[in-house]
């Protein structure tokens, strides 16, 4: 898969740049009865009453579409969804906070923090049988644990204002560039996003997604070069469309988003980041062709 087909690949579909991320619906363990060997089995869902649901996004251009879908869900009268923007770990945090009166029905969730809702015991398993089109989905995005399919992925490149960075990157080594003088944007580890760059760079320096202590020795020397961390994806879109930073790891869509509303703004999908995986062109391709 080429840098070319990555970059056609509108916010909608999934963005085939190596470093994925697939998040999952799933459902809140509340409004629950006890199974077989303790396990839960869920309810009808509220919509079908025509009642109030809330479901947790991602802040940014994620919690954009969830508000569009959400716009046209809200005129069909079969239910009103709200969303309320929140990173994965706070989306963890609340439903552990309250769970015997969970604020969602619905959360998205990364990878890690589906892994420790889980283990916690808030999710219910996805009612398989009450989903009509279930059988219509690629196996690549079932989801093995019991949950709601995946449905959205995105992928971390580097983005760069071509006006002030004249060569464009190609390896998550142009952010150690001593050239670069507070313009360097970054992301709170809070966000996957965050976290998913640290590894990368520990990597560059030796390390591996098990130690990252290297990446934070190369963090120590970037930080008189930048210009802003950012608490989320979102504020970081901020910056750049600001013009506070000029190159910074961000999701794919995000760099789609800003240059679609005129920001200067490009993107490079860094060497070496698992392009090559035979998975991946299947993956996108399916996407691209509705299925």
């Amino acid at each position: 898969m080429s840098n070319r087909f990555v970059q056609r690949m509108s916010r909608r579909t999934v963005l085939g740049t190596g470093l994925f991320l697939g998040t999952s619906w799933a459902l809140k363990a509340c409004n629950t009865a006890a199974g077989p060997g303790g396990t839960t089995q869920a309810e009808s869902p509220t919509a079908g009453a025509g009642g109030q649901i809330v479901t947790g996004s991602f802040p940014g251009t994620t919690e954009a579409l969830f508000r569009e879908y959400a716009s046209l869900f809200n005129q069909s009268g079969k239910g009103q969804l709200s969303i309320v923007p929140l990173l994965a770990f706070e989306q963890v945090a609340r439903l552990k906070a309250a769970p015997d009166n969970p604020p969602f029905d619905v959360v998205i969730l990364d990878d890690g923090q589906t892994d420790i809702a889980l283990k916690e015991g808030l999710l219910q398993p996805l009612p398989a049988d009450k989903i009509t089109n279930l059988s219509n989905i690629d196996p690549l995005f079932i989801n093995a644990k019991g949950l709601a399919p995946t449905f959205y992925m995105q992928g971390v490149v580097i983005g760069y204002n071509p006006e002030r960075i004249k060569t464009p990157p190609s390896s998550w080594q142009a952010l150690l560039d001593p050239n670069l003088d507070g313009q360097i944007g970054l992301v709170s580890m809070n966000s996957i996003l965050g976290t998913s760059f640290m590894v990368e760079l520990g990597k560059l320096q030796g390390g591996s997604e098990s130690d990252i202590e290297p990446a934070f020795a190369a963090l120590k020397q970037m930080l008189p070069k930048l210009g802003g961390v950012a608490a989320n994806p979102g504020a970081l879109s901020t910056l750049f469309q600001q013009g506070e930073v000029d190159i910074a790891p961000i999701w794919h869509n995000d760099a789609l988003a800003l240059k679609a509303k005129g920001v200067s703004i490009e993107w490079a999908v860094p060497d070496g980041n698992g392009l090559n995986s035979p998975a991946l062109p299947k993956l996108s391709q399916g996407i691209l062709h509705g299925k």
